[in-house]
């Protein structure tokens, strides 16, 4: 990969717009395809008008590798500040997208990088806002080389996770407030993290076994948002199973990857209702969303404002 674009390419108040995404039932379905059959709306998979919301996040990556980030020394990203889903996408839409930088800033333990801070907009064909997301990108300086970063070490695989065995409230309204609800465990095999990463997330460290093991993670990782989605999923078929409507994403704050997640590992998805408060008809919920990986690691987690639509509160 030629480098084009370096730290010092991202002053604060650069904007760019970027990307044409368009947007079809045949994406959706492929896009769920790779998390198994669900029937459920929402978190996890739509109907097929409409994407779930990790979808749009992972459509947004894929215009920022193939707009700017695929020839930028980009070192990946730490996690998510915050997510806000503003209005639904509809199939036959064309999704674009645009930055603006907030801020920047050089490392302050490395030296040959720095913390570029986004904020990005998805939009649809008339401008419509569809999600907003702010978040930090590290980039190597300029001064720094192109050589990457040494690859981080490969712990061995440890045993399955367990999850518990514990169900989600009959009713939203009804929720254990502080209580893990387990959603059941996802093992993450290396044909599933290159096919995701080849749909919408095409850095080298996610698609190439020796690419990655000289890259970040010292080995394939999936993308951040496979493991976002596969949350989602996991979410969403154990809404179905228990005949559930599945809350609906708002927000989404202080989304972390906290460890890489390599191929063969495998994530134990659990999700904590911590405020519930009817508003109208409908219901308001709070929630903290993890993912346990094999070693008792928690390598994924976030917190999430959603909605039980009328009809479905009580």
């Amino acid at each position: 990969m030629t480098v084009l674009r370096w730290f010092e390419d991202f002053p604060p108040g650069l904007e760019r717009r970027y990307g044409r995404f368009a947007l079809s039932a045949e994406a959706i379905a492929s896009y769920a395809a790779m998390f198994g059959p669900a029937d459920a709306a929402g978190a996890g998979v739509a109907g097929p008008a409409e994407p779930p919301p990790l979808m749009l996040c992972s459509i947004l990556m894929r215009l920022n590798c193939d707009g700017w980030l695929g020839d930028a020394a980009g070192r990946g990203a730490p996690g998510i500040d915050e997510i806000h889903w503003r209005t639904p996408a509809q199939v036959g839409e064309i999704l674009s997208a645009r930055f603006r930088v907030l801020d920047s800033r050089p490392s302050g333990s490395r030296p040959d990088i720095g913390f570029v801070r986004f904020r990005y907009d998805l939009l649809a064909n008339d401008d419509r806002v569809v999600l907003t997301q702010t978040n930090s990108v590290m980039i190597a300086r300029r001064d720094g080389g192109d050589a990457p970063a040494a690859g981080a070490t490969r712990a061995a695989v440890g045993p399955a996770p367990v999850s518990r065995d514990t169900e989600l409230p009959a009713r939203w309204a009804d929720a254990a407030l502080g209580t893990p609800y387990a959603l059941g465990v996802v093992t993450f095999d290396p044909d599933g993290i290159v096919g995701f990463a080849q749909h919408y997330d095409p850095q080298p460290f996610h698609l190439d076994h020796a690419a990655a093991q000289a890259g970040p993670f010292g080995a394939l990782a999936a993308s951040g948002w496979h493991t976002a989605s596969a949350w989602a999923q996991a979410f969403a078929a154990r809404c179905a199973a228990q005949g559930l409507v599945v809350p609906r994403l708002l927000s989404a704050t202080d989304l972390r990857w906290r460890r890489p997640v390599y191929a063969g590992d495998t994530l134990a998805f659990e999700t904590t209702i911590t405020a519930v408060s009817p508003v109208g008809e409908s219901l308001t919920m709070r929630a903290h969303g993890t993912g346990t990986n094999q070693d008792g690691v928690t390598a994924f987690a976030f917190e999430a404002d959603m909605v039980v639509p009328a009809g479905h509160a009580a």
